[in-house]
């Protein structure tokens, strides 16, 4: 099977890494194309591991995109489709809807807002005429000549649905041409907090139930569609290996106390929490004055997000609070990943105020406190992909640092909660066919199905539900 791939950015291979490896290990011919510019200034660290692998039917180039006129006028009107399907969701937190405003061309921003215009774009009519132009707009020619002259059996995308973004023109230009395209769901926000699929593809690769039902409500994909595989961006965690390292090597490599537990306190990206140094202080201050000697002498280990490092620089050294790496980091490649690994399994559980962070320390068995902040609603318990890791139970609920440092001293003390429900969110969210059957396998499978059926109905989802019984 030959594969042509289109993907937004090199930073997000770790994102869809399983599924390439199991596809080089089935013996199936890759070809990965990036858009040059959404990869510039972004890490190639997981590619430029995987490389190192050797898969001769491996191969990969980037792509630059110079968009004319008469292009920039379709992003900018499916920017604003992707606009007004927030205008529908009452559910979703309007600090996704006010973002996406700001991806609007600035000569209509000050118009959309209107009351009238608003109401209009809310409406079916508005997006059944997006959804005309769209279907009349031409495939575009540098995607039909980049897919002939590769010839695929298969096109992937991913994401698909970011900000204007080129993925989905390839899955335009496959659907004319009549080769079966594929999209990946990126990550486990994208479905909610991102744009629309203006073109579906013959097949949604998602996660699970709740990504399938998002799939089916917010982006009108066919159910027929859509097939959940897990997680490809948690598979790394399900066979660590001998990446753990002792407690003792780790804690002296990074400056804190291995007599004394430490917490981990995962940074989120700046527009989520912006500055949130004050939170960090907050629970620190909350610590030293505690009553109990195992609270008050416990330490913090801080992970800032890379996009938002710089605000843990005016923390200085405060005792039994270590800041690393300070300029934070992504579990991309392989160090970065062991570096995450250790920091979770030698703490005694995460803490933070929404980042993806949380469900790695959940995968990993480790509890996770999510600190509810009144000045962060918008981004915590407003938000429709939060909301769902908050319903499931499988985190510690705190109200502000004052329901912290109380939920940290109870897991101090050995009563682990969340347990029983961490272990169901795992097998419903991150892997809804067993711990035992990656995602990157199921993709492969799922993709070898559609190959052979060349296209994806109740058929096609027959045989892969039996193929995985078979396993």
């Amino acid at each position: 099977m030959k594969i042509l791939f289109i993907g937004r950015s090199t930073y997000h291979f770790t994102y869809y890494e399983s599924l390439i490896n199991s596809l080089c290990i089935g013996g199936h011919e890759i070809e990965v194309i990036f858009d040059k510019q959404w990869s510039n200034n972004q890490s190639s660290q997981a590619l430029d591991n995987f490389q190192r692998l050797g898969y001769e039917n491996f191969k990969w180039r980037y792509f630059n995109w110079h968009p004319g006129k008469l292009r920039k006028c379709l992003l900018g009107i499916r920017e604003l489709r992707s606009y007004s399907s927030y205008l529908r969701r009452h559910d979703q937190s309007e600090f996704y809807m006010n973002r996406w405003w700001s991806y609007l061309p600035n000569s209509i921003r000050p118009v959309v807002v209107t009351r009238w215009v608003q109401s209009a774009l809310a409406s079916r009519i508005f997006e059944n005429l997006f959804a005309f132009l769209e279907s009349i707009y031409p495939a575009d020619k540098r995607a039909l000549e980049c897919i002939r002259s590769v010839n695929p059996d298969l096109l992937l995308v991913s994401p698909g649905n970011m900000r204007f973004g080129n993925e989905i023109d390839y899955v335009k230009a496959a659907n004319f041409i009549g080769v079966p395209s594929v999209a990946l769901v990126l990550s486990w926000d994208n479905l909610t907090t991102k744009g629309l699929f203006h073109v579906h593809p013959e097949l949604l690769l998602c996660w699970n139930a709740t990504h399938a039902n998002e799939a089916i409500t917010i982006h009108n994909i066919s159910s027929d569609r859509v097939q959940q595989i897990g997680s490809l961006f948690f598979d790394k965690w399900f066979d660590i290996g001998s990446s753990k390292i002792t407690r003792d090597a780790f804690c002296t490599r990074i400056g804190l106390d291995s007599t004394r537990p430490f917490f981990l306190y995962l940074g989120s990206s700046r527009n989520i929490a912006a500055d949130e140094t004050w939170v960090v202080e907050q629970i620190w201050n909350a610590m030293r004055n505690h009553p109990d000697p195992k609270v008050a002498t416990a330490q913090i280990l801080v992970r800032p997000h890379p996009a938002n490092a710089k605000n843990y620089l005016r923390l200085g050294d405060l005792e039994g609070l270590v800041t690393w790496p300070k300029e934070g980091s992504l579990p991309e490649s392989e160090e970065s990943q062991v570096d995450f690994l250790n920091s979770i399994l030698h703490s005694e559980a995460a803490m933070g105020i929404n980042t993806s962070g949380m469900i790695d320390s959940i995968v990993l068995g480790r509890p996770c406190i999510a600190i509810l902040v009144d000045r962060y609603k918008k981004t915590q318990d407003q938000a429709t992909h939060f909301r769902h890791l908050f319903c499931s139970g499988a985190m510690n609920i705190a109200k502000g640092v004052k329901g912290c440092v109380p939920a940290m001293a109870n897991l101090l003390s050995g009563n682990d909660t969340t347990f029983t429900r961490r272990k169901h969110f795992i097998e419903t969210f991150v892997r809804p066919y067993g711990s035992t059957l990656t995602a990157g396998e199921l993709g492969t499978l799922a993709l070898e199905i559609l190959n052979r059926q060349r296209k994806w109905d109740h058929l096609a989802k027959s045989i892969f539900e039996i193929s995985i019984k078979n396993r």
